[in-house]
């Protein structure tokens, strides 16, 4: 056998170990569904949930290739009136938002 079928064999059958290891890790994996039920059930319920009318996010961020850096503010209120502004500093600010309607 030269070195081309063996490398290729030796390819062919990591490949397919590999898939039979992650398909049998896959099964041992619970599901999303599961998941997302425990995040709201420690982060304090459906109830609390259903109590968030409205929020506030804040941020900042650096594009240090281009030696920029900015903020930007998120409002959001039911039932789909949304703001958000950016801060580019001296280039400028950006608004987008919706009143629900516009």
């Amino acid at each position: 056998m030269n070195r081309y079928h063996f490398g290729r064999n030796v390819a062919i059958g990591a490949a397919v170990v590999l898939s039979f290891s992650l398909a049998r890790a896959a099964d041992d994996l619970p599901k999303a569904e599961n998941i997302l039920d425990k995040y709201i059930e420690v982060t304090g319920g459906k109830a609390a949930y259903q109590k968030h009318h409205s929020e506030i996010q804040k941020g900042s961020f650096e594009l240090a290739a281009m030696g920029l850096k900015g903020s930007l503010v998120s409002y959001r209120a039911e039932p789909n009136k949304s703001l958000t502004e950016i801060d580019l500093g001296s280039i400028g600010k950006m608004r987008d938002g919706s009143d629900g309607t516009v």
